[in-house]
């Protein structure tokens, strides 16, 4: 009778301790991405953008919001370009590699300025018309 209570005692406590460290709070609260979300974090406005090598200057406008939840929003794009929505990091090592949309992003830290590469093509942008296709470059700064 004595090891049975002494059996179950061990069970207890056992179970409280997994409860315990499973419930602390050390959790990474985004370092899984390499700290990559805190670092893009905030508003980017447009300088330049450039497709097949060529200014569009359709984007002057254009400003993209990156939260630290892993989503991404735009304005001012004319065509929705700009993959939006939420995000996965592929790469932290930088540049960082970032999809959004099944689309892969290139995304290049340098004081304050952000240069963002990708592809569209017919296959990623769901079919929309082919005058978006193209390669992209956005040169963007930091918001104050």
């Amino acid at each position: 009778m004595l090891k049975r209570e002494f059996f179950g005692l061990i069970v207890a406590l056992y179970t409280i301790l997994l409860v315990v460290v499973a419930c602390n709070n050390d959790d990474d609260n985004g370092a899984g991405d390499g700290g990559v979300t805190q670092q893009l974090s905030g508003q980017w406005n447009s300088v330049t953008v450039m497709k097949d090598g060529i200014e569009d200057d359709r984007f002057d406008q254009f400003i993209l919001m990156i939260t630290e939840e892993m989503e991404m929003r735009t304005s001012g794009d004319p065509d929705a370009v700009f993959p939006a929505g939420s995000f996965e990091v592929i790469d932290s090592s930088g540049p960082f590699i970032i999809t959004c949309n099944d689309v892969e992003m290139m995304f290049a830290l340098d004081e304050g300025d952000l240069t963002v590469n990708f592809v569209l093509s017919s296959s990623n942008t769901g079919g929309k018309i082919a005058a978006i296709e193209g390669e992209y470059e956005f040169r963007l700064h930091r918001s104050e």
